[in-house]
C-alpha cells in the first residue's frame, strides 16, 4: 500500500465549528480518538518501516498540544517550524485576523472602495479573501500594519487571539524536542515565498535551518512551504537537503515533482467526526 503523508495545523479543546479561529484546526477528543483507535502508529518520513506519516505546520501552542498528544499515544510526527515567531513572542498575522473577523462589532464594512455585508457569509468571504492576498506576500511588521486598519475597520479593538493559536514558547518548544517530535523547516517568519526572490528563499531557508538545528539538535532537513501551494525556485532548492512538502492540490503525487511531496489534509475529516 501507497504511504500517505498528512497535515494538521493542531487541535483545540475548546474547538467549535463556526468560528473563523478553528477553521484549520481540529477538536482535541476527535484527535485522541483517532489516534488511539489508529491500528497503524504514523512513522517518520525517513524510516524503513512502512506506515503512514503525520505532520503539523506552524509555531502554535495548537500545534504544540497536537505533538504532545500524538508522542503520548506512541506515534511519530514531524513539526514543521517558523523560528521568527518563536524568537520574538510575536502572534501570526492569521492569527490575529481570524480573531478579529470573529470579533468584530460592525454588521458592514467598506475596504479598498468596496461595500462589504459582514451578516452575509458569503460577502464574509469575499471580504476575507480581498485581504488576504495584502497579508500573504507582506513582511510581518506591514500585515500587522494592515491589520491595524482592519481591526477598526471591524470595530474589533477588543478581539482577543484565542490559546490555541497564540505562538508557542520556546520552552514549549524545548519539550517537543524532549517529547521526541521531530522538527522540520517552515521558512523564517511564514511570509508567502512568492514575495521573494530566489536569493531570499535561499537566505530564509539557511537562516531558519541553522536557527532550528541549534535549538533541537536534530538534522533538520525538510522544508514545508508557507501556504504549501508555492513551489522553490530552482536557484534555493539546494538550500533544503531534504524532501520539500507541499499540501495536495488535488494533482496526482507524481505532479509533484522530484524531492517534493504532497500531504493530504487531515483536517476535515477530524472536524466531520465531530458533527
Amino acid at each position: 500500500m501507497t504511504r500517505q503523508t498528512y497535515i494538521l495545523h493542531g487541535s483545540s479543546p475548546n474547538w467549535t465549528r463556526d468560528l473563523q479561529s478553528m477553521r484549520h484546526y481540529v477538536p482535541e477528543q476527535a484527535l485522541r480518538s483517532y489516534l488511539a483507535q489508529r491500528e497503524d502508529r504514523f512513522v517518520e518520513p525517513d524510516a524503513c518501516a512502512e506506515g503512514d506519516v503525520l505532520t503539523v505546520d506552524d509555531s502554535t501552542r495548537a500545534g504544540f498540544e497536537t505533538c504532545l498528544i500524538a508522542r503520548e499515544l506512541g506515534h511519530e510526527i514531524t513539526l514543521f517550524v517558523n523560528p521568527s515567531q518563536i524568537i520574538s513572542g510575536n502572534d501570526y498575522w492569521f492569527s490575529r485576523f481570524d480573531a478579529l473577523v470573529d470579533g468584530r462589532t460592525v454588521n458592514s464594512c467598506m475596504f479598498q472602495g468596496v461595500a462589504y455585508d459582514l451578516d452575509s457569509r458569503e460577502q464574509l468571504r469575499k471580504f476575507r479573501f480581498a485581504v488576504r492576498p495584502l497579508l500573504l506576500t507582506a513582511r510581518e511588521t506591514a500585515a500587522h500594519r494592515l491589520l491595524d486598519e482592519v481591526e477598526r475597520l471591524l470595530g474589533a479593538e477588543d478581539a482577543k487571539i484565542g490559546e490555541h493559536a497564540r505562538t508557542m514558547t520556546r520552552s514549549q518548544f524545548d519539550e517537543l524536542c524532549r517529547a521526541g517530535v521531530r522538527i522540520g523547516n517552515h521558512g523564517w517568519d511564514h511570509q508567502c515565498i512568492s514575495a521573494l526572490d530566489p536569493q531570499q528563499q535561499r537566505e530564509q531557508l539557511i537562516a531558519a535551518g541553522d536557527w532550528l538545528r541549534a535549538a533541537s539538535g536534530q538534522p533538520v532537513v525538510d522544508y514545508a512551504v508557507p501556504f504549501g501551494l508555492e513551489r522553490l525556485h530552482a536557484e534555493a532548492r539546494p538550500a533544503c537537503t531534504g524532501t520539500v512538502y507541499l499540501v495536495d492540490p488535488g494533482l496526482p503525487p507524481e505532479a509533484a515533482g522530484e524531492g517534493n511531496l504532497f500531504r493530504s489534509n487531515l483536517t476535515p475529516m477530524l472536524q466531520e467526526s465531530a458533527a
